[in-house]
Formats: C-alpha cells, sequence, structure tokens
C-alpha cells in the first residue's frame, strides 16, 4: 500500500509528543535505542508524492450496545524492581510457566534481555548479549528489531534485514542464522506483542507490514529445511476499501496462541474473531450479532501536503473511534477477554496536553465464550492506563486475573494493577 509512508511519520510524531510531556524522560532511552535519529525529525510541511487517503475521520456517534453482564473488580497492585539498565517502557515477551508467568524484556541498547517473575515480584535472569561477537550481523547504522525466548536456552533476535539469530542464552554469542524472506523491503516483519510471532518446532510464524491488503497476513518459514508458505486473506472490508484504509494502523492483529496448532486472532475494527489452524492453514470465522460502527474508519478525502497540526489530527482521530486492541484467554474459564477502547469527544480530547490526551479514551473489556461468542462487557475500566495501538499496552492475565502496567514515570520500577473479571448473578 503506498500510504504506507504516512503511517511510520504519524508514528514518530506521536512518540515524540510523549517525551515532552513525562516528568522523568521514561521514553528517552527507549527513543534513544529504537527510533534512532528522530530527534532530529523536524514536520513542517511534508509532501507525499502519492495521494494520501485519510484513514480515519471524527467520532462516530453510533454506540455498541453490548450489555454489561460481568463486573472488573481491582484486587491490588505489584511492583518490581527493574534491571539497572531496564526500560519501563520496551518489547516484552509473556509467557506462563508453571503456576508462574514470567515477563522478558529487553534492556537499554539490547544489551541484555531481563526475564521477571510475577509470582516473585523480581528480575529472576539476565540473558547478556556477547555485542562484540554479534556486531559482524548488525551492518552500521542497524540494530536488533525484537526478539523471541523461545524455552529455556533458545534466544532469537531480529536484526535489519529480517535474519533471526539464534542465540545462546548461556554464552550470549552466535549460534545460527536464518533468514526470513519478504519481497517488500528490509525491516518489514514485525516481531513484538503488537502482532503474531511464533516458533512453534521448527517453524516461524508472522506477519510483515502491509502494503496492500490483497497479500496474504500470515506467513510461515521452516528453519530446517526452508520450506516456507504464506495464507489467510484480510476480510472483505479491507480488500474492498484497500485505499481508504491505512495499511500500517489498521493490519493490526489481536491474537493468541490457544495450543501449538491453534490462533485465535481479531481486526481492530470488527467483533468478528478468526480460528486458524497454523498446520493445515484452515480458517474458521465467527461472526457476531453485535453492530461495529466502522463508518468514519473509512475516509474518501484526499490529500498530497500534511502539516505539522494535521498529521497530528490524523492520530487524535484514531483515539476518537472504537476499536480492539489487545486479546487475552482464560485457560480455566475458557473464556475471551478483548480490549476495546472507546471513543472521546474530539473537543475534549484536544483540551488534555500531549501524550496524556491518548490515554483519557475509556475503556472496557469484551467477554467472549469458548466459541468466540460475546457474553457481554465490564464496566469502563476504573482508571488511566497507557493502552492503544501505537503503546507497548502491557496487559496480560492469569485465568480470571488481568494485569495491567501503570503508566511509569521513571526506570526503575514497573508497576502493575490486579483486575478479576465475574460475571453479575
Amino acid at each position: 500500500m503506498k500510504n504506507n509512508k504516512l503511517m511510520e511519520v504519524l508514528k514518530k510524531l506521536a512518540l515524540k509528543n510523549q517525551l515532552k510531556t513525562l516528568q522523568v524522560g521514561v521514553y528517552l532511552k527507549r527513543m534513544t535505542y529504537y527510533l534512532p535519529g528522530w530527534d532530529k525529525f523536524k514536520m513542517g510541511k511534508i509532501y507525499f508524492p502519492f495521494l494520501c487517503y485519510i484513514a480515519i475521520s471524527c467520532q462516530d456517534n453510533e454506540e455498541i450496545n453490548i450489555e454489561e453482564n460481568f463486573n472488573i473488580s481491582k484486587k491490588g497492585r505489584i511492583e518490581i524492581k527493574l534491571n539497572p539498565n531496564g526500560l519501563a517502557i520496551s518489547n516484552y515477551q509473556v509467557r506462563e510457566k508453571k503456576d508462574d508467568l514470567e515477563i522478558i524484556r529487553s534492556n537499554y541498547g539490547y544489551k541484555s534481555i531481563s526475564i521477571y517473575s510475577i509470582e516473585k515480584q523480581k528480575e529472576i535472569k539476565e540473558v547478556k548479549l556477547n555485542m562484540n561477537n554479534l556486531m559482524p550481523y548488525f551492518e552500521k547504522g542497524s540494530g536488533i528489531t525484537g526478539f523471541y525466548l523461545k524455552g529455556e536456552d533458545s534466544l532469537y533476535i531480529m536484526n535489519y534485514y529480517s535474519d533471526l539469530l539464534l542465540i545462546n542464552s548461556q554464552t550470549g554469542e552466535y549460534t545460527a542464522n536464518y533468514n526470513l524472506p519478504t519481497k517488500d523491503s528490509n525491516n518489514d516483519i514485525k516481531i513484538d506483542n503488537r502482532y503474531p510471532f511464533y516458533i512453534i518446532g521448527n517453524e516461524v510464524i508472522y506477519t510483515k507490514y502491509q502494503r496492500n491488503f490483497e497479500d496474504n497476513i500470515f506467513y510461515k518459514i521452516n528453519l530446517i529445511n526452508g520450506e516456507k508458505d504464506s495464507f489467510s486473506k484480510y476480510p472483505e472490508l479491507y480488500r474492498k476499501n484497500e485505499n481508504l484504509l491505512e495499511g500500517g494502523w489498521y493490519d493490526y492483529l489481536s491474537h493468541v496462541m490457544i495450543n501449538d496448532s491453534t490462533m485465535i486472532y481479531g481486526h481492530p475494527i470488527s467483533h468478528d474473531l478468526r480460528i486458524l489452524n497454523i498446520k493445515s492453514k484452515e480458517q474458521k470465522i465467527i461472526e457476531n450479532k453485535f453492530k461495529f460502527p466502522i463508518k468514519n474508519h473509512i475516509n474518501k478525502n484526499t490529500k498530497e501536503i500534511y502539516s505539522g497540526n494535521e498529521l497530528e489530527n490524523l492520530i487524535s482521530r484514531i483515539y476518537n473511534n472504537y476499536h480492539y486492541s489487545n486479546l487475552l484467554f482464560n485457560k480455566k474459564d475458557k473464556l475471551y477477554y478483548r480490549i476495546l477502547k472507546k471513543p472521546i469527544e474530539p473537543e475534549l480530547f484536544n483540551s488534555f496536553p500531549k501524550p496524556i490526551r491518548f490515554w483519557k479514551s475509556k475503556v472496557e473489556i469484551i467477554i467472549y465464550d469458548e466459541n468466540l461468542k460475546i457474553l457481554g462487557k465490564t464496566p469502563v475500566i476504573p482508571d488511566e492506563y497507557q493502552i492503544g495501538i501505537y503503546e507497548y499496552s502491557e496487559i496480560f492475565n492469569k485465568n480470571n486475573l488481568i494485569y495491567i502496567k501503570k503508566i511509569p514515570n521513571n526506570d526503575e520500577y514497573i508497576s502493575y494493577d490486579i483486575y478479576s473479571i465475574d460475571e453479575k448473578y
């Protein structure tokens, strides 16, 4: 999709505005490594040599009429001291370990990866990377774009050229290199919590930055024999309006793997969820009766030149419409929890400074049964959190307990509020 560059500019603008507001500059380290050179980014007038469609317009007045059949109650808070080089905002991975939850987080400069225990509320392991050994795999100006920890010893990191490097977690040294093919450009593969990226057996399942909704969603490669495949189409809504939806945002996928072969995923502007069998590539769409207000996500206005304020308005409009983010699975009760951001009146939204305004949208949780039918929703979560498509939204669960990271103000600690979700009787 030609207007992919616009979304990259929007992301830069959103993160740059965040840096100006937080008291201790918690974004500084993240910006320094993840976004090199963005501090030099100047908005002014920006010319795009192609027609660019405004993806998201003003607030949709339609309501989502789902019954409030569930309660959400705050149960407490935990606080974890970060590694001395830790970042309160970073790439992360969450996984269950017996009766515990582990959070794996990248540290400053990707010089190490830390593993934290929710049960013990502390760092339990640090995997240090031997940067001298790894340097030949990172050309000047490029760096690590993501990581994935499999089991106890297999740490995979990715470079700018989509090389997936296997690292010995004991020595931090290079072991093997697997190139993940994409047909568009370097740095094209998404390897963060907002998009599916899984290593199951010898196979990697991943997505890429979407430039054309006619492309398949998922890609798969066997690390041993090199066999590759792609599968699953975007909804008709996307393909029909591919020039009217911004690929860099609308290709976000809420997702969860419920076993080694089954992924449940959904798109941000639909109640429907999809059951995907990774092995057979068969997919089943579960439609829900509730209407999702999508008309203001599709806008036929076109423009070639955008000022800085106009680009900020594009970001604002995203937050002034309903959209879904994270998807969670309660294994014990076989329920799915899906995070829904509600619209906020533009006038109220713009009355707050940046980036605080992005956290003012109300958030509800939609509950689905094991067959992916909507059962109801919770009341609005009674606090403000850093939740959204542009954010590294840290929301995870253990059965019916939901952990939501508090908005940080330094890189020394991370805190999680704990909520329970229970059905009303």
